[in-house]
């Protein structure tokens, strides 16, 4: 079993190991400033093709006037593929100009208080679904520090239900449209 375990290791990192640089572990640092971690990992193919697979994790809890407050916690799950204009040797740095489609699923709770109405909503649930394409660029420095900025758009669907805790009323409400995206990511080249 022991042996079998190793195996397996080495087959999924052993080619890594042959063509370093053709992994890429990002993070979005504006998305800190929006109380987001996100951590994207994108993995080079050959024929100027990658994939990413994002993930990110939303919490946060703001007083918007003196009575009024707002919590929410979310995660969301974004796959991506990539398409790179500039033909990369198998000795070169996957980087440059690239254009691609990526998918979005969130989910999350939500609370609104307002203490002066006397106002309270429980865990209102918003799953939200999208898609769209996006164009970018990215740099590498120092053969291991990846830049990257990018932009695009899509179309988001998203549904919110819940219920006022006061009332009993329960809320429920779609809401579809356009949303754009925009982006820029710090990481490693390994």
């Amino acid at each position: 079993m022991k042996n079998l375990i190793i195996s397996l290791l080495v087959g999924m990192f052993f080619p890594c190991m042959l063509h370093s640089q053709y992994n890429r572990i990002k993070t979005d640092p504006i998305d800190f400033a929006l109380s987001t971690a996100t951590v994207q990992y994108e993995r080079f193919l050959p024929n100027q093709w990658s994939l990413q697979l994002g993930m990110s994790l939303t919490q946060f809890h703001t007083v918007v006037w003196d009575e009024v407050s707002v919590s929410v916690t979310g995660v969301g799950v974004t796959p991506e593929v990539r398409y790179y204009f500039r033909p990369y040797a198998s000795s070169d740095v996957p980087k440059g100009f690239f254009g691609g489609g990526w998918a979005r699923y969130n989910t999350g709770k939500g609370t609104f208080d307002l203490e002066s109405e006397g106002i309270h909503t429980d865990m209102m649930d918003v799953t939200a679904y999208s898609g769209g394409v996006l164009v970018g660029y990215q740099h590498i420095i120092w053969n291991r520090l990846c830049l990257e900025a990018l932009a695009g758009g899509g179309y988001r669907s998203s549904k919110i239900e819940g219920r006022m805790a006061e009332a009993g009323e329960k809320i429920f409400f779609t809401r579809s449209g356009f949303i754009p995206k925009a982006g820029i990511n710090v990481g490693i080249a390994f």
